[in-house]
């Protein structure tokens, strides 16, 4: 249950942020997030939205699981490429854990 609550905020949250190119009601967004995860869609809505794996990433940085913030991080660059933010992420992460050659 806690899963999908985590999912659906992610979810209403980059599609509201303009920077992720959200726009829209959240109510409605909220709503189709949770429709979507209900169908087995998470994925598939997520990865539309780059800035998610991203957000997510942040979440698992923060409460120590960097294995899984890694993999979200890789995930939003390998999605789109040329987003220095998401590089960014990653470096602090690595930057975080004394790896400092892989932060440049």
């Amino acid at each position: 249950m806690r899963r999908r609550w985590v999912f659906a905020a992610i979810f209403a949250t980059v599609l509201t942020t303009p920077a992720c190119g959200g726009e829209g009601d959240i109510e409605a967004l909220y709503e189709a997030g949770t429709q979507l995860h209900k169908k087995g869609l998470s994925a598939k809505a997520i990865e539309k939205y780059h800035a998610a794996y991203d957000r997510r990433g942040a979440s698992y940085q923060d409460i120590g699981q960097t294995n899984r913030a890694f993999a979200d991080y890789n995930e939003a660059i390998r999605l789109e490429p040329t987003n220095a933010l998401f590089r960014n992420d990653r470096g602090d992460l690595y930057n975080t854990l004394g790896r400092y050659e892989w932060a440049l």
